[in-house]
């Protein structure tokens, strides 16, 4: 699989908001400040455009199963598992301590209150898992 020599790595843990790290070996792991609340042992992918109005193409849908497929392969992470998570302070949605089990990939929403990722992509999430599995 080719990748861009870097990506932004929020929809998802893998959750889909901004961090910019290269793609290049060694990869170092990023603490992400884009999950609020949930920023350890997680990653995002950020997805441009307004999807509540839009549709999610094919093409991005790919393109985001080829990045979480490469990232989640280098930490033995399962697209159809999940992982429970202990919210830290800066979530919307959970206190501070709370343990919340959480989809590996999952949407923004999920862990905050926001529309984000969009209801036309969020619902090609598990589009997202099935592409991202036969990648890996």
């Amino acid at each position: 699989m080719t990748l861009p020599p870097s990506a932004s790595t929020d929809l998802f843990i893998a959750r889909l908001v901004s961090r910019i790290q290269p793609i290049v070996p060694p990869v170092t792991p990023v603490r992400s400040a884009a999950s609020g609340g949930f920023n350890t042992d997680t990653l995002a992918v950020v997805a441009m455009g307004n999807f509540e109005t839009a549709q999610a193409s094919d093409a991005m849908v790919r393109g985001i199963s080829k990045i979480l497929a490469y990232r989640l392969s280098r930490y033995h992470r399962d697209p159809f598992g999940s992982k429970v998570l202990t919210a830290e302070v800066g979530s919307s949605k959970y206190p501070a301590g709370r343990k919340v089990s959480m989809k590996v990939i999952s949407g923004h929403r999920d862990s905050q209150l926001t529309a984000c990722p969009g209801g036309n992509l969020y619902k090609r999430i598990p589009t997202i898992r099935t592409w991202t599995a036969a990648e890996m």
